[in-house]
């Protein structure tokens, strides 16, 4: 077989060989051998760097016609197209692309281009990890805290990649720096139960080994708190619809056990209140002054941030979206601009395309409480040659700063505002979620969370409802909100098992006009057809597809 070259800041040539080598290779970036890298601290601390960078990665070069990127919205459109377009928050209106507009309308197959490209990304990152663990099993680094702590953060990565692949492709491989590939049948999919086991595994040594935030670099790596935090979500997931597949491996724990584990995770980061908390103002939570806050646990931390690339408003003859609703001035015409003082004529950002729409399902939701602060993060938009020009649309304008230009910035992908991965309201909602199942009804800090993220939102003339299904209700529609856009959507409704009916309910398609049929398969992805091609001996694809 051929052999893997690494994805490294410096690419190391001893390789770990499997069949989806052809995949993955890449031009090495430098020819110094693995004792060179992996036994001084710096090489170990670019290497680790280079783990990071699956967050934020805009394109990875990849063979056999399959493209990779970076897993969050940060990097581009691929988390974004599984995550949110294919739930019923988010719709396309202003392309004719079909591999994109088939995971909005649930009309895709195993040869979506945008599903292969997630699917290889996940591993890219799996496998970065990999040769880092691996060889820092021998190094002769003489500093044990400091092995310690690239190992944790190096197996959290992993566990986030592995978290991230097996909610929407369920069974696939198993891969761990400790297993050489030299079989092909090594490359068999496992079951998702295995999966989940090896993600709790590396998250509780994370948790055990890194501080509750870095000290330099805080939200930029992953901590003991974020490493939690994600051990809450994963628990809450396993509670959920897959429940019955993955008990067996966690000691037949009961449903309620598994819920109060994800509370007790989230507790355990909420009560450092010293050291995380709300950020006063959401709107600017998601700027440049929201880098790094005492909210964020995670961030992908990059000088480029795809995500307003692809999610403001598209700039069509400097197109007039009104005013800014906190200052009452007009910075919203072309998604900013500025006017030239040479010329008087207004200059606007570049690359704001708009691909993602704001579903008038979510809008509804919204003006439920037409006091809802969190209103500022979308603005009126308008539609195109694409859609149907009478329909009224909204646009997302989280992530949207009008300090670009006074920071001498022209792209919207160079905002610097960091995507914010996990946090703590995300923990707050996990919490009131988690104990409402355990204690069949919240306890005083669920409500407590709850009161605290509607008032930061500016709602205070609705009292938190102590019933156990208002509750868990007000919870979910809570998350919707606060969370929108963000990357959860698709993966909420598929743990509470309301995938289909929200989805048929909320329409789409470029004239939101479609109703998808969402079918019991749709509850997974498929697995890309060209794996197959590429590993024959992978196994069989998820049911129906």
């Amino acid at each position: 077989m051929k052999k893997l070259k690494y994805h490294f800041i410096i690419v190391v040539t001893a390789c770990i060989s499997f069949s989806c080598s052809d995949l993955l290779v890449e031009q090495p970036k430098s020819d110094a051998a693995p004792e060179l890298i992996f036994n001084s601290k710096n090489g170990i601390s670019a290497a680790l760097r280079n783990c990071y960078t699956i967050f934020t990665e805009t394109g990875y070069k990849t063979a056999n016609g399959v493209a990779g990127y970076g897993i969050t919205p940060a990097a581009g459109r691929a988390c974004f197209l599984l995550t949110e377009v294919p739930a019923d928050d988010c719709w396309i209106k202003n392309t004719n692309n079909n591999p994109r507009v088939t995971l909005d309308t649930y009309e895709f197959d195993n040869d979506n281009e945008n599903i292969a490209s997630l699917y290889f990304s996940y591993f890219i990152g799996i496998k970065d990890c990999n040769v880092l663990l691996k060889y820092l099993k021998t190094s002769t680094v003489d500093d044990k805290a400091f092995i310690e702590q690239t190992t944790a953060e190096a197996r959290a990565i992993r566990a986030f990649c592995y978290f991230s692949y097996v909610r929407l492709f369920g069974d696939g491989p198993i891969l761990t720096e400790d297993i050489e590939f030299t079989e092909l049948d090594n490359l068999k999919r496992k079951p998702a139960k295995d999966i989940y086991k090896l993600i709790v595994a590396d998250l509780n040594f994370a948790a055990s080994k890194l501080p509750l935030r870095n000290t330099k670099e805080g939200a930029g790596r992953f901590s003991s708190a974020a490493a939690k935090a994600l051990l809450s979500e994963v628990y809450l997931t396993m509670a959920g619809r897959v429940y019955n597949d993955v008990k067996s491996n966690f000691d037949n724990m009961t449903q309620k056990d598994m819920y109060k584990k994800s509370a007790d995770y989230a507790d355990s980061v909420l009560v450092n209140t010293s050291v995380y908390s709300l950020y006063a103002h959401y709107k600017e939570l998601f700027t440049v002054k929201g880098n790094n806050s005492k909210e964020s646990i995670l961030e992908a931390v990059s000088a480029n941030n795809l995500y307003p690339a692809e999610a403001l408003p598209d700039v069509v003859n400097g197109y007039d979206y009104g005013k800014d609703p906190d200052t009452g001035i007009q910075p919203f015409k072309g998604m900013f601009f500025r006017v030239d003082a040479a010329t008087s004529n207004n200059v606007y950002l570049l690359k704001t395309l708009g691909r993602y729409t704001i579903s008038p399902n979510l809008i509804n939701a919204f003006e439920t409480f037409p006091s809802d602060k969190r209103m500022q993060t979308y603005i009126y938009s308008f539609n195109n040659g694409f859609g149907n020009s009478s329909l009224k649309t909204y646009s997302t304008i989280k992530y949207a700063d009008s300090t670009v230009f006074a920071r001498g910035l022209v792209d919207a992908a160079e905002s610097r505002a960091h995507f914010k991965i996990i946090r703590l309201a995300h923990v707050m909602l996990m919490y009131a979620e988690a104990m409402n199942e355990y204690n069949n009804g919240p306890d005083t800090k669920a409500i407590a969370y709850m009161e605290a993220i509607r008032q930061r939102a500016g709602i205070t003339t609705s009292a938190i409802p102590t019933e156990y299904d208002n509750f868990r209700n007000e919870v979910w529609e809570e998350r919707r909100k606060e969370l929108y856009f963000e990357g959860y959507r698709w993966f909420d409704l598929v743990r509470t098992n309301r995938l289909k009916s929200q989805v048929e309910n909320a329409k789409a398609g470029v004239n939101y006009s479609s109703t998808p049929l969402v079918q019991e398969k749709h509850y997974l992805f498929p697995i890309p057809a060209v794996a197959f091609r590429i590993n024959p001996t992978l196994g069989v694809n998820n049911p129906n597809w």
